[in-house]
């Protein structure tokens, strides 16, 4: 496989020289000759173009991998070019990287997902709107599955309450009630908790 140099610069001597060759021509009144060498110009530009692109699609590869997050293919050069191929291989180890670190960080995320999701504390992640965009088993238990903040959580919050009372399958419970505000990503995000009081107070009853 020749290297990526050698391409451009046969087909740019090419085409210089198929430029100066016709204008000689020109000069001689040798239209047919004149016409061939605008053809062969035609093919030499045509070629180049087509050497570019193949440039230009390994970068659309690229780009498409890291997109699709398709972190695991690797990436060849289209050339046999020191530098060219050089780059591939840097491009397909970095791939190969962020792969591996998305990995830890799914795994990470999975770990402390399952730990929030074991707590008996009930946690709700909700926006600015109080569209609730995850909560735990024990949030899950106590009010269901909502789209919305149930109404008598913005309540108690609205009102400042710090307890709030709330009666779950005909049991009246009081729940330690909390509200954390943080950006993330640049949009407002609402945490609330809500621990069973009585449930705290049983445990430590048993304990003592």
């Amino acid at each position: 496989m020749k290297t990526y140099s050698f391409y451009i610069i046969t087909h740019i001597t090419g085409i210089v020289a198929c430029s100066l060759l016709g204008a000689f021509l020109g000069t001689r009144h040798l239209w047919f000759s004149v016409t061939g060498c605008a053809l062969l110009l035609l093919v030499l530009a045509i070629l180049l173009y087509r050497i570019q692109m193949r440039q230009t699609k390994m970068l659309q590869r690229i780009v498409e991998c890291v997109r699709s997050q398709s972190l695991s293919e690797r990436i060849t050069a289209p050339f046999e070019s020191r530098t060219i191929v050089h780059l591939a291989q840097e491009l397909s180890v970095l791939l190969q990287d962020q792969k591996e670190k998305m990995q830890k960080e799914e795994a990470r995320f999975r770990y402390y997902e399952q730990l929030l999701q074991e707590v008996d504390t009930a946690l709700i992640v909700a926006n600015a709107q109080g569209i609730v965009e995850w909560c735990n088993c024990s949030a899950t238990r106590l009010f269901g599955r909502s789209v919305r903040l149930p109404e008598c959580i913005c309540q108690a919050l609205a009102e400042g309450q710090e307890v709030m009372h709330y009666e779950h399958e005909g049991r009246p419970m009081d729940l330690a009630l909390s509200q954390n505000r943080m950006l993330v990503q640049g949009r407002e995000c609402r945490i609330i908790s809500l621990k069973n009081l009585h449930g705290t107070l049983n445990r430590t009853e048993m304990e003592a």
